[in-house]
């Protein structure tokens, strides 16, 4: 299964560390967790299963895997530097899947953060080569999402952070549609294309023991096909609730997909919404073991589309442990 993460559904898999509004201290710093669980996906774009279809319907079976992932982000500061140098992984963004991201970040005198970043585009994602190949087992090809990201957090001291992303999505081979479709439907349907990304969030303190993140997010799809070309706009929050050493965390998503033009396989124009939600239990500390977290968390998201093709659905169930130095 790959990790095409609607946000909230893996969401709490990183413990964030607590980064300081003044620079850090010189050296090598940040934190890494490592988390294996159980998923369930059901989708025509899952490469794990419904290799042979017989109709273009909602996909006809699920697929259970056992997942192993790492997660991280990891900075160095240089003696006499105002910033660092980064290396972190993520999920959801831009890339809408997991990425890793490596740049630069540089720390302002109001106490806000200004960075910049590169995504390479590894790892590749599997997709089909024609999803819509009937009575053939589809043949897979590798996606990737590559680009750059603008991050100002804490603006001018505030509550509030900003991303701003542009990226470029490819795969090394492109069929869709090539069997029983015209070289004019062909074309409507190629996923190739920019991106463009933004997202703006404010943390909330709703008292001493909990606080509410929320983000507003926007994607501008711009696919090389006018029938796959899309906006998507969509808001996220997590709250998190702190006992002693027990951190209790709730996150929730909804996302709208609005697409450009009629798709000529299914003569009418795509819509989309995603809804999402999960629930995460940190436990800081056990056995004493000083920067440790056990993290269980269990996530659930659902696509609903008003092309059946086009519906998913994924669960994921998880546990995992962070350090943080």
């Amino acid at each position: 299964m790959q990790l095409r993460s609607h946000t909230v559904l893996m969401s709490c898999l990183l413990i964030p560390a607590a980064w300081a509004d003044q620079v850090p201290e010189p050296g090598f710093r940040g934190n890494v967790s490592l988390h294996a669980g159980w998923a369930q996906e059901r989708s025509q774009s899952n490469t794990d299963s419904n290799q042979r279809i017989t109709e273009l319907g909602r996909a006809p079976q699920s697929d259970d895997t056992v997942l192993v992932l790492p997660m991280w982000d990891l900075a160095y500061r240089f003696e006499g530097f105002t910033g660092e140098v980064y290396f972190q992984s993520a999920l959801g963004g831009m890339a809408d899947n997991f990425y890793m991201e490596a740049g630069y970040r540089h720390y302002l005198p109001d106490g806000s953060r200004l960075g910049i970043g590169l995504i390479p585009g590894v790892p590749a994602r599997d997709a089909w080569e024609d999803p819509f190949a009937l009575n053939v087992d589809r043949v897979e090809t590798d996606m990737t999402v590559s680009g750059a990201m603008l991050h100002y957090d804490a603006i001018l001291g505030s509550g509030f952070n900003l991303e701003l992303g542009y990226g470029e999505r490819k795969l090394d081979v492109e069929r869709s549609g090539e069997q029983g479709y015209s070289a004019v439907q062909q074309s409507q349907l190629r996923r190739e294309g920019d991106l463009l990304y933004a997202s703006l969030g404010h943390g909330f303190d709703l008292g001493e023991q909990t606080s509410l993140d929320a983000r507003l997010r926007y994607l501008d799809d711009n696919a090389d096909g006018e029938a796959m070309a899309n906006q998507r706009v969509g808001v996220e929050f997590e709250l998190t609730h702190s006992i002693g050493r027990h951190v209790l965390q709730f996150a929730g998503e909804w996302t709208e997909r609005d697409y450009d033009a009629t798709h000529p396989v299914f003569d009418k124009k795509r819509d989309d919404t995603l809804w999402g939600a999960s629930f995460a239990y940190i436990y800081a500390e056990p056995f004493s073991w000083k920067q440790t977290s056990l993290i269980a968390r269990v996530g659930w998201s659902e696509l609903d589309s008003n092309i059946d093709f086009y519906d998913e659905e994924n669960v994921l169930v998880s546990l995992g442990i962070g350090y943080d130095f």
